[in-house]
């Protein structure tokens, strides 16, 4: 639990998030503060906003950062032992993942008494999993 004096203490449920190119993808912090905390998320040393986007990318709209803020039992259900008084989250989404956009992205998470970071990794995924038989290999092999 975060006393009244306390930066923000922050939690990920995955660090590395795999991405299919060309399909959306989401990157989740959540953070226990009070006051409540402002979330700003980094692509390498560049604020990430839906204004800017990410410097590579020409398509508009593709980039949406979302902040929310639970109750304690919407708290207590993300996960039993980190139960909290207050619990806020952001999320950065991505609409259409592109090559370019499989980097890691920092957050930085701060309110009245102090400041707290963590890093995400996007990374690419198989849309399909590829599996081949022994005869598949043995074509493959001739």
């Amino acid at each position: 639990m975060t006393g009244e004096t306390d930066p923000p203490t922050l939690r990920v449920k995955r660090d590395v998030v795999a991405a299919v190119i060309r399909q959306a993808a989401a990157l989740t912090v959540y953070a226990a503060a009070e006051p409540e905390p402002r979330f700003t998320w980094y692509n390498g040393s560049t604020p990430v906003t839906p204004t800017t986007g990410l410097a590579a990318s020409a398509q508009k709209h593709r980039l949406d950062i979302t902040t929310k803020s639970y109750s304690r039992s919407e708290a207590d259900s993300l996960d039993e032992d980190w139960k909290t008084v207050f619990c806020y989250s952001s999320t950065l989404t991505l609409s259409h993942v592109d090559v370019w956009d499989l980097t890691e992205y920092r957050v930085v998470v701060e309110n009245d008494y102090g400041s707290n970071q963590t890093s995400l990794r996007l990374i690419q995924a198989s849309k399909y999993k590829l599996s081949y038989s022994v005869s598949d290999l043995i074509l493959i092999a001739q």
